[in-house]
C-alpha cells in the first residue's frame, strides 16, 4: 500500500488539543504516514498517538539554535 505523507504542524497545547482528534481519525482511517511538528507545549499533547512526533530538537543542534537566535 502506498501511503500519503502528511505533515501536521501544531503550535501550543491548545492548538494540539484541537488537532489531536484529526490525527487520531486519520490514523484509524489508515493510508497516511503522519509526522507531527509539535512546537512549544504541543509535544506533550500528542503523547500516545501512533504518528511520528518531531520538535525543534529534531532539526537543530543546540549550537545552531543559539547561532540562529542571535
Amino acid at each position: 500500500m502506498k501511503y500519503k505523507k502528511l505533515l501536521i504542524v501544531s503550535y501550543g497545547g491548545g492548538h494540539a488539543r484541537m488537532l489531536r482528534p484529526v490525527v487520531e481519525s486519520l490514523e484509524r482511517k489508515g493510508g497516511y504516514e503522519i509526522s507531527i511538528l509539535a512546537l512549544t507545549t504541543a509535544q506533550k499533547e500528542f503523547e500516545g498517538v501512533d504518528s511520528s512526533i518531531l520538535g525543534y530538537k529534531d532539526f537543530f543542534t543546540s549550537g545552531e539554535v543559539i547561532r540562529y537566535g542571535q
